[in-house]
């Protein structure tokens, strides 16, 4: 019995030198780079969220607004009426109590596996400061690919799910200020927070795809319509703009490295790849009859986006959805 073990663990050693030996030589640099550059070009298509997330079904009243009839719609959070910028102050009408339902989803393709993120919440005003907002917000879904569970129930502990704060830095000059968001508080289980810190220990280099459309200097490459819509909203009837724009041209992607512990991108691509041409699809919908959960916005509030980047072979590599599905009206 011991010599059958010793001859055929012999043989497996034989038969395994002779698969290295029919491997050939390592390949060089460059063919692994082809190979690389081959393996992005065949990508696994990302998903198309916007006809899973769909804007409000609606009635065009007008098309193709031209600029000084859109500035007839720039009133409430401007500056001045009938101009562009906007006032930068938290929502007047805003109060404490109020409830906004929004659903978020994106998808990018990587290297080795797609990023697909799908999130849908409540969020009620809880405080309201001169320069700061707070939100308790409670799920209903919560999918990602990075992410290792499906059940809210098996995600959070209690309600509120987590507590958001987000604080305005105004400028004196009055530019944009500058906005950030921080979960302040959370009731995740024990199995995500052991979860988050598992991974928040991972100290290894990312590396990620940016993909983008490049038009180059033909004008031809982009065209937008800008139409006056009426749709119904929380049992009313609201009007609004909605913005569309396709910008078509050759899709580059380039690969770059991101350092887990500092988060900074490296700011030369370690490889670019050209994937051929594609266009660039966006719908944004603005309404001044919808309250903002945050800053008043010149224009009206932004209820829905939605971007789409395919190859005209029909491949999504980029997907972004974003949707106030139900909030307080004027």
């Amino acid at each position: 019995m011991y010599l059958k073990i010793v001859i055929y663990v012999g043989l497996i050693s034989i038969l395994s030198a002779c698969n290295k030996s029919d491997s050939g030589p390592a390949k060089s640099k460059e063919e692994l780079e082809q190979i690389e550059i081959q393996s992005i070009k065949n990508f696994k298509s990302g998903i198309d969220y916007s006809t899973q997330i769909q804007p409000f079904m609606s009635k065009v009243i007008k098309s193709n607004l031209n600029y000084s009839e859109t500035l007839k719609f720039n009133t409430f959070g401007c500056k001045k009426e009938g101009s562009i910028g906007s006032s930068y102050l938290i929502d007047p009408l805003l109060k404490v109590g109020h409830v906004f339902s929004k659903e978020l989803a994106y998808s990018t393709i990587n290297i080795d596996k797609n990023n697909e993120y799908m999130d849908a919440f409540e969020s009620t005003i809880s405080k309201i400061e001169e320069n700061k907002i707070e939100k308790h917000k409670k799920y209903s879904k919560k999918l990602s690919t990075r992410f290792p569970f499906t059940s809210i129930s098996q995600m959070f502990l209690a309600i509120p799910h987590e507590v958001e704060q987000t604080i305005f830095t105004f400028k004196s000059d009055g530019g944009s200020p500058e906005t950030k968001h921080n979960v302040i508080e959370n009731n995740y289980s024990p199995e995500v927070k052991n979860w988050i810190l598992r991974n928040s220990n991972n100290n290894a280099d990312e590396t990620y795809l940016s993909c983008s459309v490049n038009t180059g200097a033909d004008s031809k490459n982009l065209t937008y319509s800008n139409d006056l819509i009426e749709f119904s909203y929380n049992n009313k009837i609201v009007t609004g703009l909605a913005y569309r724009q396709k910008i078509t041209g050759l899709v580059i992607c380039k690969k770059y490295k991101r350092s887990k512990d500092t988060s900074t991108i490296q700011q030369e691509p370690l490889l670019t790849v050209e994937l051929g041409s594609g266009f660039d699809e966006s719908l944004s919908i603005f309404s001044n009859d919808i309250l903002s959960d945050g800053l008043t916005e010149c224009g009206g509030t932004q209820i829905y986006r939605s971007t789409v980047s395919k190859l005209t072979n029909g491949k999504v590599f980029f997907s972004w959805v974003e949707k106030t599905v139900s909030a307080p009206t004027r």
